[in-house]
Parts: C-alpha cells; sequence; structure tokens
C-alpha cells in the first residue's frame, strides 16, 4: 500500500513523538536507578554505621562492671551480660530461660516480685530502685542494688523489663560494721558514765568526809599533831582531784570519740576570758616561784566560741606548763589577731619536747617524756583533748620546743560570730569564778 504524502507526514511526527517518550522514560528510569542506588549507598552506610554502633554498645555492655538482665513479662530472664559470671557466677546459659525470682533471697522474692507484677499491671513507666540479696553459683548470697525498668514496644504495650545491678556487698558489710561500731560506742559511752558515777560517788564521800576532819584539824591545840594531819587532809584532797581529773578525762575523751561531745557556740570576748583563766591561774601557782606573764595586741574580740572548752583548753595548757617548768622560770600567755584568726600562744621556760616526741604527744595516753613520769604525774591525755576540743572550734594547734628551750604551743581560731537567732540563752554572760575547776585540773601539781 502506497501512503500519501499527508500520512507519510502523520506517520512520521507520531514516530517522532515515540521517540521523544521513549527517551523521556529512558532518562526518568535512570534518574531513578541513580536515586535508588544512591538510596542503596546511603541505606548501606547507615546499616554500617548501625551495625559498627551496636558493637560499640556490645562492647561497652559486655564490659561493664555492673550487670544487665532482660526478662518478659513473667520475669523469665532473655538476655545477661557477660558480667554475671564475674559477679554471681552464672554463664548465659546457665541464666537464660529462667526465672530471675528463684535467684532471690526468699526474704527479698516476695517483695520484689509484688513489685515486679504491680509495675507491669499498672504500666509503670518510670524506673524503681530496689536493694536484695541474689544467690551466688557457690551458694553464699551476694548483696545487689538494681534499677528496674519495663520496655514497651511501638504500640506503648509493655513487653518486657529491664535490670541494671550492682554489687553492693561490701557497703552493706560496711554499713553492718558501722552499725555494730555505733552500738559498741554507745554501750562503752553508758559503760564509762556508769563508771563515772560510781567512782565520783565515793570520791565526793572522801572529799566530804575530809572536809569534816579538816574543821576538826583547825581546833587542835597540839601544833605538831594539826600540821600533820593538816598535810595529810591536804593529800587525800589532791588525789580526789586527780581521781575526778582522770575520770572526766575519759569520760569527755569517749564522748568526743563516740561524737556526743559537741561545741555549744555563742558571742564571747575571747580575751577576756583567756585573761581572767590566766590571772585565777596566777594566783593559784604564786608560790610555786614560776613568773606567769599575760599580754595581748588585742584588746577585745567578740567571737563564736565555747568558754568552757576554751577554759579547758587554757587550763590544760598552763597545767603542763607549770607541770614541767621549773622555780624561777617563766610562763606568757600571748594574744594576736592575723586576718581572720585569733592566735593563743602558751610559752614556757620549761624542759622542752624532743623533737621525735612531738608528733606522738597529742595521741592519747602520751606523755611529753618518758624521764619526765618519774617526777611528774599524769594519765596522758589531756593533750588529746586539746586537740580535740581546738578542733571543735574548726581550729588548730600548733606546737614549737626545743630540749632545753621551753615549749610554745599555739592555738589558731578562725574568728566567726553566730547570728543573733542561733546563739543559746546561756552564752549572755560568762565568768571564770569556779575555782573548783582550778583545783582539778591542777590535780597532778603539786603546789606548797
Amino acid at each position: 500500500m502506497v501512503l500519501g504524502k499527508t500520512q507519510r507526514d502523520k506517520a512520521g511526527r507520531q514516530g517522532d513523538a515515540f521517540s521523544q517518550t521513549q527517551g523521556e522514560i529512558i532518562l526518568y528510569l535512570k534518574n531513578k536507578i541513580m536515586e535508588l542506588e544512591q538510596e542503596i549507598q546511603q541505606r548501606k552506610k547507615i546499616e554500617k554505621a548501625l551495625c559498627e554502633r551496636e558493637e560499640h554498645l556490645k562492647q561497652i555492655v559486655d564490659n561493664t562492671i555492673d550487670i544487665i538482665s532482660k526478662t518478659n513479662l513473667e520475669g523469665i530472664l532473655q538476655y545477661v551480660t557477660p558480667s554475671h559470671e564475674d559477679i554471681l557466677g552464672y554463664t548465659s546459659a546457665d541464666l537464660l530461660g529462667k526465672p530471675i525470682f528463684a535467684l532471690i533471697h526468699p526474704d527479698d522474692r516476695q517483695k520484689l516480685m509484688g513489685q515486679f507484677f504491680e509495675n507491669v499491671s499498672e504500666r509503670v513507666s518510670e524506673s524503681y530502685k530496689i536493694e536484695c540479696r541474689y544467690r551466688h553459683a557457690r551458694g553464699h548470697y551476694v548483696w545487689l542494688e538494681a534499677v528496674g525498668k519495663l520496655i514497651y514496644d511501638q504500640k506503648n504495650q509493655p513487653v518486657g523489663a529491664i535490670f541494671c545491678s550492682r554489687d553492693i556487698t561490701q557497703r552493706k558489710e560496711d554499713e553492718r560494721a558501722l552499725k555494730l561500731a555505733m552500738e559498741c560506742d554507745e554501750v562503752k559511752t553508758e559503760f564509762f558514765t556508769n563508771i563515772s558515777h560510781e567512782l565520783k560517788t565515793p570520791i565526793n564521800v572522801i572529799l566530804g568526809s575530809n572536809e569534816m576532819i579538816d574543821l576538826i584539824a583547825r581546833d587542835m591545840e597540839d601544833a605538831a599533831s594539826k600540821e600533820k594531819l593538816v598535810k595529810y587532809i591536804r593529800m587525800v584532797k589532791q588525789n580526789c582531784y586527780r581521781l575526778i581529773r582522770l575520770v572526766n578525762n575519759f569520760i569527755d575523751r569517749t564522748k568526743i570519740d563516740s561524737g556526743y561531745i559537741h561545741a555549744e557556740l555563742g558571742n564571747y570576748d575571747i580575751v577576756r576570758i583567756v585573761e581572767d583563766i590566766t590571772l585565777s591561774v596566777a594566783e593559784y601557782i604564786g608560790n610555786k616561784g614560776v613568773d606567769m606573764v599575760f599580754d595581748t595586741s588585742v584588746e577585745e574580740k567578740v567571737m563564736a566560741c565555747d568558754p568552757d572548752k576554751i577554759e579547758r583548753i587554757i587550763l590544760n595548757l598552763l597545767s603542763n606548763a607549770i607541770k614541767f617548768t621549773s622555780s624561777g622560770g617563766q610562763i606568757s600567755v600571748h594574744i594576736s589577731e592575723e586576718k581572720d584568726n585569733i592566735h593563743i600562744c602558751v610559752k614556757d621556760t620549761g624542759e622542752g619536747i624532743p623533737k621525735e616526741k612531738q608528733d606522738e604527744i597529742f595521741k592519747r595516753f602520751i606523755q611529753c617524756e618518758k624521764t619526765f613520769a618519774k617526777n611528774q604525774e599524769g594519765s596522758g591525755i589531756g593533750l588529746s583533748l586539746v586537740k580535740s576540743l581546738v578542733e571543735m572550734h574548726h581550729g588548730r594547734i600548733i606546737l614549737k620546743s626545743e630540749v632545753g628551750q621551753g615549749s610554745e604551743f599555739e592555738i589558731v581560731l578562725p574568728v566567726k560570730r553566730i547570728e543573733a537567732g542561733q546563739i543559746q540563752e546561756r552564752n549572755t554572760y560568762y565568768s571564770t569564778g569556779n575555782i573548783e575547776r582550778i583545783h582539778i585540773e591542777f590535780s597532778d601539781i603539786y603546789v606548797k
């Protein structure tokens, strides 16, 4: 069949259109293929990154010191980390498919099961913490602290739970030891308190009887007998004070160690407190032949302190200074202020303390020098108390001494004030008129 010119033109146009459409389709397919290839490459990169991240996560989980486990909603173990073997002695094969509750101590099991199934039924989303004992493969129990949390699927339905647990056996043992130590401290404190009462009662009876004998002695006409009796009365009284001091030191040391003694702070003029104590002591030891000097570069300094404990500190240091200073020597008490601290220095011209002993004297039951014990009395507990009382004021005590050159004890206390609402009512006035304390604190010194 022969086509006319018009028909041939029409067929040509249709052929061109088809060729153009075919080319567009091919181009489109090429573009799509390229997009798919790029998408495949991108997906491969993502998959590789995910695999690497998963491998990193697996390495982290496998090497963590904590143990991680996953259960279904019935508590059946579906995944456990290798650290289970290190802490509990079980391999993954030992645990997978087993109920987690079977490992828990019978005394802890019901509580843990109740909390687990309650969280499942109420679909709790928050994590929770528990402490319980897990049975080790060898039969003993290990304390674990576990944080549990339910796992939800994409439909927000719970599908299981995950637990991250840590071995706290050592902490539990430490807590038990601490509790036992505190109970022992309470028993010890109660024991010493009772002993204190039992000892002080007969001592006070002896002191009272001694006072009566003293009254009788005053009316004696025989001067020689009277002098001898007065001497014995003084010896009895001084040794009673020594016993009271020893008992007080033991009780206070025990209470400090147990945390039952604290500084009862108030705002006081510490210069006045130290000066009054020093002057009282100077009068008390006037006939020992030791010159006592008080000097201060600070006229007044009101600061937070416990006056009773400051008195105890100063009396103890002065007692030691007098004890080891021979007749004709000098004891000085100097107060100065530097920055935000008050410095109280008690210095003597006594025998001094050997270098090798200076780190020891603040320990309980240690005296300055063994050779001193032949001529001087003491339990060796006083400076231990002084250090503790200074530290109650957040201060420190410094020793400077050389054999034959005397000793200097420097107390450094931070200058602080107590707010008006925090001051104890009793801390509104202070007086150092209690000569009885000086008698007791100086009972180791024989003053003629």
